[in-house]
């Protein structure tokens, strides 16, 4: 595969996952206090990054 090919799969990749509709998954780790604020904040952000990328993000959250 030459150089030029690799980075044309390279570029692509990323849109190939969007195309498909999968989605990604980050995990938001924080201390206790702050867990009310990241549950609205991470409802806020992935609606904002649907609407920008149309991907589905999903977030979960660790405490502890």
């Amino acid at each position: 595969m030459t150089l030029l090919a690799m980075a044309g799969v390279a570029v692509a990749s990323p849109f190939a996952a969007v195309a498909q509709g999968a989605g990604k998954t980050l995990l938001n780790v924080s201390y206790d206090v702050s867990r009310e604020f990241y549950k609205d904040y991470n409802a806020a952000f992935a609606a904002y990054w649907k609407k920008t990328t149309g991907e589905v993000l999903t977030l979960n959250q660790s405490h502890g």
